[in-house]
């Protein structure tokens, strides 16, 4: 098995949580699902730190210290060839376990704490996406996606 198999998976759950969770207010059925909406802010974070346990856990039993993929080529022109990558290395590795773990405790304290909240479904759809964008902060392979996660973290907050 390699040693990146999961870590874009890690990157695109919280994604596609905060894409679900946003799309129930276009069909209005955001206030009865606060249920639905728990569980799929909760579950997919919580999927997101299992898959960056097993990555991280890979990694530290390899021969391997780091391990790049790229997604796509973002720009290529003459010799400059900018692509979209992750790497997962020991650092790397463990922030995406502290990033996946405290936010998925922050995700089951805010389930019961903002309950009653009118935007309840605003905030675990943002929850998921700071927790995207912290992923894709700390597991970027170049400089510029680096400064697109922290560009999308300040988004987020």
């Amino acid at each position: 098995m390699q040693v990146f198999d999961l870590t874009p998976l890690v990157l695109l759950l919280p994604l596609l949580g905060f894409l679900f969770i946003g799309s129930l207010r276009l069909f209005n059925i955001h206030e009865r699902r606060h249920e639905l909406i728990t569980w799929v802010g909760c579950g997919t974070i919580g999927l997101a730190f299992l898959l960056a346990l097993i990555s991280f856990l890979t990694l530290v039993n390899s021969a391997t210290q780091a391990d790049e993929v790229t997604l796509w080529n973002w720009v290529i022109s003459g010799k400059l060839g900018i692509d979209f990558g992750l790497r997962l290395d020991p650092l790397s590795g463990v922030m995406l376990l502290v990033v996946t773990g405290v936010g998925f405790l922050i995700h089951v304290y805010s389930a019961g704490y903002m309950r009653d909240d009118p935007g309840y479904w605003r905030y675990f759809s943002f929850l998921n996406f700071f927790i995207f964008a912290m992923v894709l902060l700390v597991s970027a392979d170049s400089f510029l996606f680096l400064l697109v996660g922290c560009a999308a973290v300040g988004l987020a907050s």
